[in-house]
């Protein structure tokens, strides 16, 4: 029996999707290793760069790049707490409250 074009269409976008979304795990997850310090002059470091490469960026992928992050505290302010976790919980549940049109432009 023959896959039809649609069945084809549909496994390949959900294979790109798969790997999307490991790609940005594993950005995030270099992103945690890197934020692994106590020290806040690094800590300082590494919001400058990422503020900078917000910046330096196209204006739209820009504005993609913020609501993404916007999602995904969404999604992280259901996640467990416990004391190591609390505040950066309770901010993103402040977030999700927060509804924001991003245009695509």
């Amino acid at each position: 029996m023959a896959i039809s074009e649609e069945t084809k269409y549909t496994i390949q976008k959900n294979r790109a999707l798969r790997e999307t979304q490991e790609r940005a795990k594993e950005l995030i997850d270099n992103l945690i290793d890197l934020s692994n310090v106590l020290d806040d002059d690094t800590q300082k470091a590494i919001q400058e760069g990422i503020a900078q490469s917000l910046v330096e960026n196209h204006r739209t992928l820009q504005q993609s790049t913020v609501c993404n992050l916007h999602e995904a505290l969404k999604i992280y302010s259901k996640t467990d707490t416990d004391p190591r976790n609390q505040s950066a919980v309770e901010f993103a549940q402040k977030v999700s409250e927060i509804e924001h049109y991003f245009p695509t432009i």
